[in-house]
């Protein structure tokens, strides 16, 4: 039977377990007997992995596949991942070892001791629980149609007796899950009406199901990870049978071609004793007894794949009709095996007579699969002539932030034909699903280690060659899982063979634990912090006209430590502090490169390393300062550095001149008090001023004038002259802020010093509106307001044009405010309103929300607020100009006036927009935000343009006519998120509230689009996850097949209307390509070819491309004829008029011949784009640098495009691409990484 896979990250083999560090921080003294620090659960592995000279298991690292262990040096980490669970975690946090033997639970359902599903079968009765599993908050269950008997337990099994007359339904567990078998017992039981269509009820939870390749199925999670899936069904009947104890050999498939069992090698002739074989002396590889013929078929069984058949609420199968009627009772019993599965981390093993065995497992004998070439070997018969491969799948998120030292593959060999070794090659290949068979089994992509063993003998070798871990290890291997941790290709395969598959006597038997073992250290990443320190800050001039002054020719040079995400609390780590002087010619010479501390290390991430320039700089001289992080491992002796803040923000730039002014003297007013070193109180709050005084510094006479910059600011203010000067300065952001002074004396500015204040959290809103309190169809019609401030005013919807939708700009678990988005001409009213005003419009206020419009050849309203006397606001969708506005309108003598602030860009349909509307009645302007950036500058109001009142309603949905009562402007689309505040909101505060970050400091995302070609067919690929129901429809040389969409590289491609995201706000787009290496090569260099994007009016507004820059000719590191090879880079932004990119490059050139995942995102506020190949971002050295955003109204297109000036479509992509998916909002690093998981 096929087992079920729990979708997880590969994990660890646990051989005897080392010293183990405790659960919980540890603390310790330092050697100076200082007072203890607490250290992290790594921190406390390292140190006594360094202590004892022996591994320490980092316990808090433990997950149920893999395990962490501290190496004796103290500095680097071993991963152990496993294909197979190697722990299981109870419900109290502990572990437990997997046990998927069955037990009657207190509810009377039936489930595995320790498993890594959530898993119970029925305990007999109603069929609608037959099974259920369940991972991470989701589940799946299936019911069966009919009562169910008590079933009888035997181990993993239960089985439920005549569910059918003659027929019997078992159900086994896995510790990944569970398997089904319908057992046919006779041909009269196969006459049952009930077998034409096994029919099982489906339901899922926070999943959606749907088929998937190779006749399987598939339930992903709101995300479009795969939770679940299942390859498709296998039926096959008895006809191979031999008596008991002379059954043939190993195995059918279980999944895409035919199912396998776990059976013995037995004797050649019938009557030979099972153990040794008389003539040759070789022992069976078994001592498990008879072969269970429900394992799967064996030789001479005739089998069947059945596709499953896959709707929203059934999951069936049709067995052959031919097999059940067979009416020679030597056939049966028949076997359907309709298995469900969950799996990410793969395993198969594929024979060359088409038959595959997915997620296999050992078998009652423990033996696992077989690899090389099966037929007899002096005398033992091991199969009708076919050649075996067994493949590994790993997935890379443990590695994320890692540099990986060494790396060791492990599986067990249980059994040989002889004790002569025989070699066996480790190869990379492309990946394997659960519909992959020998026809279309995986491009090898080179040999990365090889050995030549024997073991599984036993005392029939001398010495004796018991079952043992096979270990290939080869530098080859390391750099391909180095590869791998970057994220340079999305899944590591590896697959085992006999290198000469045409010799029987070299085939082996492999068990399914196999272990990929990674020794690592984690990844420095540029510092922060970067500087020479001046007071109680740090300045950082990027500048290189115009740089920091100082006065001091020995000063001290400082930075923070910084790592990678994932790179692990553990860290030995030094600052390499690298400083330059500027030449007569302007060129610059290194002249000190210091690494600091001299001896230790820095144990903490983020930790302050400030020390004296080691030397005497020039009075008069200037200078740049650039500092790296590096990590040290090898007992010292080796390290890993990261980029510079070059890299991330810049050279520091400074000059000596110790005759310039000194840092003037600084004072605040209340509500702000200078942060001390032991008191530091917040005060004031965003866009509340103060005032500052500057005055000269002791011994100054000379200063004329001063500037003034914040920390948040990137440019100095105008200069104020006077020797002292007094200014208001209003901060944008709360928490500590720095403002840097410096004065000028008539022969140039002086030196700055930072003067830190604390700004205390601005209010926070007066109205805030998640509209998730109700789900489509529901009945409730209150909108409740959630803020804290002020008094509550929820709103209510009303008429049938308003409603919920699941369509919400926080992601999965949120519902939207829906309004008119129909056809029904009678439902277009609906809206939603306060009872009273929710906002003083004649104060200062800001208001937000999100706007999904679908409609837009009228005025459409999102949010407003009209007073009695007609004055108020709006934010609006206007046709005319077709532009978002924010509308204030005022009565004067007694006529309606009205002025907007304008939006600068196209409005995109049915793609999530950010709208933020200010009034600064202390400036008396208006300013219109679209995605956390204004529009132009604020819009000026005469001073008389005032609101009268304040005693409307806010309406959401519609805008008051000019005529009181009456209502026009009805929104159709979506609002959500809307929040008020009664002040106006900082450009910084703004920018924070756009991105929508939670608690943790983690962006909201939306998933708005979802392509899977995974069982897709025909001219039109579905979205069916995300719920926004676009297609793509392929043109030209574009096909589905089942598992990708396959493009031919010069006319393949697909599209759907557009935008998908509007190109202005934030958003994150992710691809999987696997792109035609040979097709590449026969493009000219130059050649550009975008996977995913979306069309702008002009060409390009954004995409994910590749770039080819040359082709080479390479030796084949197989020893085979020289390999043409493509070289080229990864792009993600846009393809400019003269085949320039404006955008973000990959690092290192393109992996190709295996999938890459490939991740976009551009966040709005900051304008800036990410590119990340795999999990790893690449190209931080440009990520800072401005990205000018186009509004992409145009269509969304896979595999072709055309840059600004091109008439006809071009820049088609050769090769496979098996996963699309889009979200409104810029994830984070963290979760690009979890994007595989």
């Amino acid at each position: 039977m096929r087992g079920v896979v729990v979708t997880a990250v590969s994990a660890v083999m646990l051989g005897a377990l080392p010293a183990v560090a405790g659960g919980g921080p540890v603390a310790l003294a330092d050697s100076a007997g200082a007072a203890a620090k607490t250290l992290t659960q790594e921190q406390s592995a390292a140190a006594r992995a360094a202590a004892t000279g022996e591994r320490v298991e980092v316990v808090g690292e433990r997950t149920e596949y893999s395990t962490t262990y501290a190496e004796p040096d103290g500095m680097s980490f071993t991963l152990d991942q496993s294909a197979v669970p190697v722990r299981v975690q109870r419900a109290d946090g502990s572990w437990a070892a997997p046990d998927p033997t069955l037990e009657v639970r207190s509810d009377g359902s039936v489930g595995p001791k320790a498993a890594v599903a959530g898993l119970a079968f029925s305990g007999g009765g109603a069929g609608s629980g037959l099974v259920s599993i369940s991972r991470g908050g989701k589940s799946l269950s299936l019911g069966w149609p009919g009562s169910l008997p008590k079933p009888v337990l035997d181990g993993a099994s239960a089985t439920y007796p005549n569910i059918f007359d003659g027929v019997d339904l078992r159900l086994t567990a896995s510790t990944e899950g569970f398997s089904e078998l319908l057992v046919v017992k006779t041909p009269q039981a196969a006459a049952d009406p009930g077998l034409r269509r096994i029919e099982f009820a489906l339901s899922a939870d926070g999943l959606t199901v749907a088929p998937s390749g190779g006749g399987g199925m598939t339930a992903v999670d709101a995300d479009g990870r795969a939770v679940f899936s299942a390859p498709a069904a296998v039926m096959w009947d008895s006809q191979g049978d031999d008596p008991v104890g002379q059954r043939g050999s190993s195995t059918a498939s279980k999944s895409a071609g035919a199912t396998a069992g776990n059976r013995s090698l037995s004797p050649a002739s019938p009557g030979t004793d099972p153990a040794v074989d008389a003539a040759g002396g070789l022992p069976a590889p078994s001592a498990g007894g008879a072969d269970d013929p429900a394992a799967g078929p064996g030789d001479g069984d005739v089998s069947k794949v059945l596709p499953v058949q896959v709707d929203e609420d059934s999951l069936a199968v049709v067995p052959d009709a031919g097999l059940l009627a067979n009416p020679d009772s030597s056939a049966f019993p028949i076997y359907i095996d309709p298995s469900v599965g969950l799996s990410q981390t793969a395993r198969t093993q594929m024979r060359s007579d088409g038959v595959t065995d997915f997620e296999f497992d050992n078998g009652s004998n423990n033996e696992g699969k077989g690899v090389g070439h099966c037929s007899n070997y002096d005398g033992v018969y091991c199969g009708t002539d076919y050649t075996e491969r067994i493949y590994y799948q790993f997935s890379p998120s443990n590695l994320a932030g890692k540099k990986v030292l060494d790396a060791t593959f492990r599986d067990t060999e249980s059994w040989s034909f002889t004790c002569n070794a025989a070699w066996l090659d480790l190869e990379r290949t492309s990946n394997i699903t659960s519909s992959t068979t020998w026809a279309g089994r995986p491009n090898n992509l080179g040999t990365v280690a090889s050995r030549d063993v024997s073991a599984g003998r036993g005392s029939a070798c001398s010495p004796s060659q018991p079952a043992a871990p096979i270990e290939f290890h080869d530098s080859r291997l390391t750099q391909q899982v180095a590869d791998f941790a970057a994220g340079s290709f999305d899944r590591l395969t590896l697959l085992i063979k006999a290198r000469d598959e045409s010799a029987t006597s070299d085939w082996k038997r492999f068990r399914n634990d196999a272990s990929l073992s990674v020794t690592y250290v984690g990844l420095p990443a540029a510092p922060t912090g970067i500087g020479v320190p001046a007071g109680s800050g740090v300045s950082c001039e990027t500048n290189a006209a115009d740089p920091q002054v100082i006065g001091d020719t020995t000063p001290s040079l400082t930075a923070k430590t910084a790592m990678a995400p994932g790179g692990g609390s553990e860290v030995n780590l030094r600052i390499r502090f690298d400083v330059q002087h500027k030449n007569p010619d302007s060129t610059w010479s290194e002249i000190a490169s210091a690494v600091r501390p001299m001896s230790g290390y820095i144990t903490k991430v983020g930790a302050t390393e400030t020390d004296p320039y080691p030397g005497t700089l020039t009075d008069g001289g200037n200078y740049r300062l650039a500092a790296f992080t590096r990590s040290y491992y090898n007992d010292g002796a080796s390290f890993v550095e990261s980029h510079s803040n070059v890299a991330t923000v810049g050279w520091c730039y400074f000059r000596v001149d110790s005759t310039a002014p000194k840092a003037p003297k600084v004072t605040v007013a209340a509500p702000y008090s200078e942060c001390l070193a032991n008191a530091c109180a917040a005060a004031g709050g965003p866009g509340t001023g103060a005032a500052f005084s500057f005055a000269p510094a002791s011994g100054d006479t000379t200063n004329i004038a001063y500037e003034y910059k914040l920390s948040s600011s990137p440019a100095w203010s105008k200069p104020v002259n006077g020797a002292t000067v007094h200014v208001t300065v209003t901060p944008r952001l709360a928490g500590t802020q720095q403002l840097m002074v410096r004065a000028e004396d008539g022969a140039g500015w002086g030196a700055s010093q930072p003067f830190l204040f604390s700004v205390k959290e601005g209010q926070g809103p007066v109205g805030l509106w998640h509209f998730d309190d109700g789900v489509a169809g529901s009945a409730t019609t209150t909108a409740t307001d959630t803020a804290t401030e002020g008094a509550r005013h929820n709103a209510t919807l009303f008429t049938a044009g308003a409603g919920w939708s699941t369509f919400a700009r926080r992601g999965s678990a949120d519902q939207s405010l829906w309004l008119n988005d129909t056809t029904n001409t009678a439902n277009q009213a609906g809206y939603a309103a306060t009872t009273q005003s929710a906002v003083n419009t004649q104060s200062s206020f800001t208001v937000s929300t999100w706007a999904y419009l679908t409609e837009n050849s009228v005025y459409r309203t999102a949010v407003s607020q009209t007073s009695s006397d007609g004055s108020g606001f709006s934010l609006y969708y206007s046709p005319g100009i077709q532009r978002w506005v924010f509308l204030w309108s005022w009565k004067e003598n007694g006529t309606l006036h009205q002025l907007g602030a304008n939006g600068s860009a196209p409005v995109p349909l049915k793609a999530w927009t950010h709208l933020t509307g200010v009034y600064d009645r202390d400036d008396q302007t208006i300013t219109l935000y679209v995605n956390g950036k204004a529009q132009g500058g604020p819009v000026a109001l005469s001073t008389t343009a005032l609101a009268g009142a304040s005693d409307g309603a806010l309406q959401f949905g519609r805008r008051q006519t000019t005529t009181p009562g009456t209502y026009t402007d009805y929104w159709q689309g979506r609002v959500d998120e809307t929040a008020i505040w009664q002040r106006p909101l900082t450009d910084d505060e703004i920018a924070t509230d756009d991105a929508m970050n939670d608690a943790a400091d983690t962006p909201a995302v939306e998933m708005v689009a979802d392509w899977n070609p995974d069982g897709a067919s025909g001219t039109t690929l579905a979205d069916t996850t995300s719920g926004y129901a676009r297609s793509l429809s392929l043109t030209g040389g574009a096909s589905l097949d089942g598992q990708a969409l396959v493009l031919n590289g010069t006319s393949g491609a697909a599209s759907t209307p557009g935008p998908v995201v509007d190109g202005t706000a934030s958003f994150t787009a992710t691809t999987l390509a696997d792109l035609d290496s040979a097709a590449l090569a026969k493009k000219p260099a130059g050649y550009t070819a975008q996977l995913i994007g979306q069309r702008s009016s002009g060409g390009s507004s954004w995409g994910v491309w590749y770039q080819l820059t040359s082709v080479e000719t390479e030796p084949d590191p197989d020893g085979g004829p020289d390999l043409t090879v493509p070289h080229g880079y990864w792009w993600f932004g846009r393809l400019n008029a003269d085949d320039s990119f404006t955008g973000v490059k990959s690092d290192e050139l393109a992996d190709l011949g295996s999938p890459v995942r490939l991740t976009g995102t551009y966040d709005a506020p900051s304008d800036t784009v990410h590119l990340y190949v795999g999990g790893t971002e690449n190209a931080v050295d440009t990520t800072h640098l401005p990205y000018s955003a186009d509004p992409g109204t145009g269509s969304f297109t896979v595999s072709e495009a055309q840059r600004a000036g091109e008439a006809d479509w071009g820049h088609y992509v050769p090769g496979k691409i098996t996963d699309i998916r889009l979200w409104a909002g810029a994830m984070n690093a963290q979760q690009v990484g979890s994007l595989d998981d």
